[in-house]
Formats: structure tokens, C-alpha cells, sequence
């Protein structure tokens, strides 16, 4: 007990996630006796998605979507979780699972095979940390149809002939113009 009258006990251990009755029990030849009962409420630490990249920023079928996350936990000071379950959901189905390394990051990576707008869910988890998440909504756009070269060639070679004959058309009217003055 300090001159104020106080005491603090330092308890180093883990403590399950509970509640915890504390009794204090004091007396001295100077002051009378005295109890207490007190509850220690043992909570999860809330994890934190800290920072999230996302790329590209404009989605295309077939174009692949990587998402990169750290994760920490909820406090005043920056400290990155190691070991946490990182899950990616998309639509609501968990399409990937990775464990973030010692400072709190992980990656995903998804390739879109239809155009449609996508609810994207990240999740974290740990044992003894609540757990947190993350929604993204993002459009996946239709791809541009590219031409087969087998009608390429074709349609090039056709509008070769079709300037060819304009041209020569052209030169028999300039003929049969200068023929006929």
C-alpha cells in the first residue's frame, strides 16, 4: 500500500475471456478493517483492418483483382496482429483464406469470369481478439470482344478492293470526261 492508501497488483498471466471476482481483504493496527469485492471483465482485444490497398481500380472480366490488408490491434499505439485468419468472401462465399505474417499483412488475389456488381467481405480473426470486417463493393465491367484476325483480314482485304475499284471508277469517268471535250 502506497501513502495514499492505495494498492495495485500487477497480475502477469492470460486470463480466459470472463468475468473475475477480485476480493480485497485489509487491515492494520491503524484503521479499522475493511473488504471488497470487485469484477474484473476480461474482453477481447478488437482487432482492426489498419490499412487496405486495392488494385486496379477499375475491374474488367478476366482482369485480376489484389487486395492487400494489415491488420492490428484496436489501440493507441500501432501493433500489427501475426497469425490472424484472413478470409476473402465474395458474394458471401469464402473463395480464399490466408494467415497474416509478423507484421499484420495479407493478400488476396480473384479473377471475375462474369460482369456483375460484387459484395467483397473481408474478414479477421484470432483467438482471444473479437474479430473484424471489411465489405467492398465493386463492378466487374464485360470485356471488349476482340475481333478474330479471320475476319480481320478479310474486311481489310474487302475494303482494299472496294477503294481499288472507287479509284478506278473514277479514273474511266476522268477519262470519258476529257474524251468527250
Amino acid at each position: 500500500m502506497n501513502i495514499n492508501g492505495k494498492a495495485e497488483i500487477t497480475v502477469k498471466c492470460d486470463f480466459l475471456l470472463e468475468n473475475y471476482s477480485v476480493v480485497v481483504h485489509g487491515c492494520s493496527g491503524y484503521y479499522q478493517e475493511a473488504n471488497g469485492t470487485l469484477t474484473l471483465v476480461i474482453e477481447p482485444e478488437k482487432l482492426e483492418i489498419l490499412n487496405i490497398v486495392i488494385t486496379p481500380e477499375r475491374l474488367v472480366v478476366g482482369d485480376e483483382l489484389i487486395i492487400a490488408i494489415t491488420v492490428g490491434e484496436n489501440d493507441k499505439n500501432i501493433v500489427y496482429v501475426a497469425g490472424a485468419e484472413a478470409s476473402m468472401f465474395i458474394n458471401g462465399t469464402r473463395v480464399d483464406v490466408q494467415t497474416t505474417d509478423v507484421n499484420g499483412k495479407a493478400g488476396f488475389r480473384w479473377v471475375p469470369r462474369s460482369p456483375s456488381p460484387y459484395l467483397i467481405r473481408i474478414v479477421a480473426e484470432k483467438d482471444y481478439y473479437e474479430q473484424t470486417s471489411q465489405t467492398i463493393r465493386r463492378t466487374v465491367y464485360g470485356a471488349l470482344r476482340l475481333i478474330p484476325v479471320t475476319l480481320i483480314i478479310p474486311a481489310i482485304a474487302a475494303l482494299l478492293l472496294v477503294a481499288y475499284m472507287v479509284r478506278k471508277r473514277k479514273k474511266r469517268h476522268i477519262t470519258q470526261l476529257q474524251e468527250n471535250s
